[in-house]
């Protein structure tokens, strides 16, 4: 896993670089590793207002669908357009394919450094899945036949709230 020390990290597992009064944002070298191969990115337009904490995109790899959540709010003066041909470059590059730059901003998420956020990492990693949605929702994923205890109606019977699953023999007819 590569974490760049010259980056900030989120807990959703974004990174962000800050260049004067424009944020940069990605996808960190884990989450699109945990993810494993991107066939599909949906990103906002330019001038669209991002809010901390709320998804300004999503992610479709092989495995699930995975919203991509904004560390800061304001609006987006540009998006990676590379990525709607290439998904596939966020696996290669993930700390050059970025996502969205984002100006005006008005709020930040709490910010990790690069040795906060890789123990982050390993504390979710011990906790299988840890407490956000996505990251539990991957190793829900690991078997397709599971569902969500939460919802009956899951996306494509994949859970994406991150509660816990049960297996085939448990469900309830």
């Amino acid at each position: 896993m590569e974490i760049r020390e010259e980056l900030n990290y989120v807990k959703s597992h974004e990174w962000v670089k800050e260049e004067g009064e424009v944020v940069t944002i990605g996808l960190t070298d884990y989450a699109q590793s945990e993810l494993g191969d991107l066939v599909f990115v949906n990103l906002p337009e330019e001038g669209d207002e991002v809010s901390v904490g709320e998804a300004f995109g999503d992610v479709e790899s092989v495995k699930a669908v995975s919203d991509v959540y904004s560390p800061v709010s304001g609006v987006v003066c540009e998006i990676n357009e590379r990525l709607f041909d290439e998904p596939e470059y966020i696996n290669e590059a993930p700390y050059d394919a970025w996502f969205i730059k984002v100006k005006d901003v008005t709020e930040k998420e709490e910010l990790l450094s690069g040795d906060e956020y890789k123990a982050f990492v390993e504390s979710e990693k011990n906790n299988e899945g840890g407490e956000f949605a996505w990251a539990a929702m991957y190793q829900i994923q690991k078997s397709k036949d599971w569902t969500c205890l939460r919802q009956s109606d899951c996306l494509h019977g994949r859970p994406v709230c991150g509660y816990p699953a049960r297996s085939p023999s448990q469900r309830r007819t």
